[in-house]
């Protein structure tokens, strides 16, 4: 299933527990990082104390978030002077560290649409999605898992499963294709179709 990243701006949601930095309840809007939850004014770089602003690239060092100008200064150069993973070309500023490897941020995008990331994406399979191609590809894999329903025709991603009659159904769509009344205890199959009792072409 898609787990949340964070490699630069982080994603907000609704709270519901605690602050990871000042273990107060979380309300309103919430910053999501790494696992971990903080209030907005909470999510600072362990360095130099700094609210971290919309877009900005993001680190982890020392199990903490920082800034750019944080982690070049402990770490000699931060992420210049190694090649993105991507284009394999050298990063000669800033870079993002993600999946556990580093990207020019340009070089750092969705799998699918290829859209360089300004905020959170969601690593599905290993590899970095938009939250909504994310959920696109979770779909197309389910699809392929499980196929399109033989009632309505929709791909069956989810839910109570009914696998018979030659294939697999939604719950709620396997019903008598006669009459269109849901099963009460048994049905019989005709060229593939589920049929009442009432409503069986062979009877």
């Amino acid at each position: 299933a898609p787990a949340h990243q964070t490699p630069s701006a982080p994603s907000v949601s609704g709270g519901g527990a605690v602050c990871d930095e000042c273990h107060q309840p979380l309300s309103g809007a919430v910053i999501n990082a790494k696992g971990k939850q903080f209030h907005q004014h909470c999510f600072r770089c362990g360095g130099c104390g700094r609210v971290f602003g919309g877009g900005e690239v993001i680190y982890e060092l020392e199990g903490k978030p920082h800034c750019a100008t944080c982690k070049g200064s402990k770490s000699g150069s931060g992420a210049v002077g190694t090649h993105c993973s991507k284009c394999n070309k050298p990063i000669t500023s800033a870079g993002v560290e993600a999946l556990g490897t580093i990207f020019h941020p340009e070089c750092f995008c969705c799998t699918r649409c290829q859209t360089p990331f300004t905020g959170s994406y969601v690593q599905y399979e290993g590899k970095p999605y938009c939250k909504k191609c994310a959920d696109l590809q979770a779909e197309l894999d389910a699809e392929k898992e499980l196929g399109r329903c033989g009632g309505c025709g929709l791909p069956i991603t989810f839910g109570k499963i009914v696998n018979v009659a030659g294939g697999n159904w939604h719950f709620a769509c396997f019903k008598c294709t006669g009459c269109g009344k849901p099963f009460e205890r048994e049905y019989f199959s005709y060229e593939d179709k589920p049929y009442c009792a009432a409503c069986h072409p062979g009877h």
